[in-house]
């Protein structure tokens, strides 16, 4: 699905597709109104507002501040490009980003 893991509350719960519909909330719409991707398919969102910066990653995540609607990034011309994730693995290759990888 669309999302994946984005709502889960556990440790390292913040890679990078987390961050990104944390930081443009907007984007949590495609959770329910998107069907299942197949492997063949891509899902474009433009429009989703930028609303909150942010620091580190996994771990080290953290809330920095909010956006202003005067800020440029606020409204961007972003398209988000959805892609179902997948696993290819094969020898190691193709597994989830951690860091005793």
């Amino acid at each position: 699905r669309v999302g994946g893991g984005i709502f889960l509350n556990a440790p390292g719960a913040t890679a990078q597709e987390e961050i990104t519909f944390a930081t443009h909330p907007e984007l949590c719409a495609a959770t329910v109104l998107c069907e299942v991707l197949r492997d063949d398919e891509a899902l474009l969102i433009q429009g989703a507002r930028h609303f909150c910066r942010h620091n580190g990653f996994l771990d080290t995540f953290s809330f920095l501040e909010g956006v202003k609607r005067s800020d440029p990034d606020f409204l961007n011309d972003a398209v988000q490009v959805v892609i179902d994730a997948r696993i290819y693995d094969s020898g190691g290759m193709g597994r989830p980003y951690r860091y005793d990888h």
